[in-house]
């Protein structure tokens, strides 16, 4: 296991650089090399991957559509959230592609209506004749709110 130009091959021991054709120190330079460029291979996959417009960001102007059950899909008006019943889960959709926006999780909404005199008058604001949207993910734990 030795070579006729080898400095070791009056040495009985095997020598990793004689028998591979290069060093310890060759071997640990390319690993290092190749493991600074593995994120930019990471982010170039990334940026040629074809985006899948249902898993984009909920944006504003989005349409919100009912999120499950036999309306899956259709838009959600201010008249189908009753007073002080169970909240609607929703997911937004593009209004102009009509593309729901249900393959991010973090996307799900919850639509409830609440008597307008019960919400503090932060909420208020921001309620349209007493209809609050929350996210339908806990903030605690992450886990889906049902």
């Amino acid at each position: 296991m030795s070579c006729a130009n080898c400095p070791h091959s009056l040495q009985r021991s095997f020598h990793p650089a004689c028998f591979w054709g290069f060093t310890r120190r060759t071997l640990l330079k390319s690993l290092f090399g190749g493991g600074l460029g593995l994120p930019f291979f990471d982010r170039i996959a990334n940026a040629t991957r074809k985006k899948d417009p249902r898993r984009s960001r909920l944006t504003p102007g989005d349409r919100l559509v009912f999120a499950f059950d036999d309306r899956k899909g259709q838009p959600i008006t201010p008249e189908d959230i009753p007073l002080d019943e169970r909240p609607a889960f929703a997911y937004p959709m593009d209004p102009i592609t009509e593309v729901v926006r249900s393959r991010f999780r973090l996307n799900q909404v919850l639509l409830v209506r609440l008597k307008p005199e019960g919400l503090s008058e932060r909420t208020r604001e921001y309620a349209l004749q007493g209809l609050v949207c929350y996210s339908a993910v806990c903030t605690h734990t992450g886990c889906d709110v049902s």
